[in-house]
């Protein structure tokens, strides 16, 4: 009775697993009947409805490209690309609008752009060219919703550009460029260049630390992950920390460090023995809080150091230190040594 108790319970379990085997198959094969994510393809627009591309020329040496990235759709910011033909007119800088950090399941932490995306291309002219410009732009998009990545977008596109003439610059002119970039209206509120709303000074008061001073004008503010510092020559760039600033919502990068107000960086330095001034470079970017932002910018500037003043002069004059800087002696220094006063940076070319 009991091995026919087991068998019979067998059966049971075997008709069951059966069953199910046989409710699988039919779900596999009704998939296999219906193309899958059919419903989902049909709702997917085509690359050019998906990311409508333009080009516009806007001066002898500047081009716009825009993509009007349709609603739920996005293009990933390290995915653009351009060329150019003649070899004789080249691309010398890219300005891009802010981007947006997205969780991406495959590439992790990325830029994406989103919406009317305006793209400046400075471009640098050597010698007398016909104007004629071929200039191809590449990028790839993905649908968010559905999740699906369509495959790159070429563009080539034929353009005349203006006679250059002399004197003219390759640089953003003013803040005209900016607001076009971000389609701020020409109507709005006036913008103040970027040298004007980010005005950077340096001197160097010992041979051993530089400082660097921002002037931030009133309803602008500076990134702090933005900044950094290094040197030309002349010097090599210690470990330094800058100032803390203060904690921002930004609608472009979340949460953020920023400084809206003037504020000194102490740089440590060593300098070259022989080294008179050294050159010391600055990367910034910054906004303004009424709605732009400036591509990020680089200054070069020109610091004077104090001079070294050997042994033998500091044992001669006791005010005066074998490091250049004056001692604690209170008697006025002699008329002929040499002053610590270091001489203020300029900014130089980027």
């Amino acid at each position: 009775m009991k091995q026919k108790s087991y068998l019979s319970s067998a059966a049971d379990r075997f008709k069951s697993s059966f069953a199910r085997l046989l409710m699988l198959c039919g779900i596999v094969i009704g998939l296999a009947s219906t193309p899958l994510g059919a419903q989902d393809s049909e709702d997917l627009l085509e690359p050019d409805q998906a990311f409508a591309f333009s080009a516009q020329v806007i001066s002898p040496e500047k081009v716009a490209v825009t993509w009007n990235i349709a609603p739920g759709y996005y293009m990933y910011l390290d995915k653009f690309s351009f060329d150019t033909d003649p070899a004789g007119i080249t691309i010398s800088d890219i300005s891009y609008p802010p981007a947006r950090t997205k969780q991406d399941e495959f590439f992790g932490d990325v830029q994406i752009l989103e919406g009317s995306t305006r793209i400046i291309l400075n471009l640098s002219r050597g010698a007398p060219d016909s104007g004629q410009l071929q200039l191809t732009a590449r990028g790839q998009g993905c649908n968010d919703p559905v999740g699906v990545c369509y495959a790159p977008i070429a563009h080539t596109v034929a353009l005349t550009l203006p006679e250059t003439t002399a004197g003219q610059s390759s640089a953003i002119n003013s803040v005209t460029d900016l607001q076009q970039l971000l389609g701020v209206a020409a109507s709005g509120p006036e913008f103040l260049a970027a040298e004007e709303a980010f005005r950077l000074e340096a001197r160097s008061d010992r041979r051993d630390t530089l400082i660097a001073q921002f002037f931030v004008a009133p309803g602008y503010y500076l990134y702090r992950d933005k900044l950094r510092f290094e040197m030309l020559a002349g010097a090599t760039l210690e470990e330094h920390a800058l100032p803390p600033g203060v904690s921002k919502q930004d609608p472009y990068f979340g949460e953020v460090t920023i400084f809206p107000a003037d504020f000194t960086a102490e740089l440590p330095i060593v300098a070259d023995a022989a080294a008179s001034e050294v050159r010391l470079i600055a990367h910034f970017q910054g906004c303004a809080e009424q709605g732009i932002c400036y591509p990020p910018a680089k200054k070069t500037l020109l610091i004077s150091l104090p001079s070294i003043i050997s042994d033998a002069a500091a044992s001669e004059n006791p005010n005066l230190s074998a490091s250049g800087e004056a001692g604690n002696n209170t008697e006025p220094a002699k008329k002929e040594a040499v002053s610590t006063q270091a001489l203020v940076g300029y900014l130089g070319a980027a």
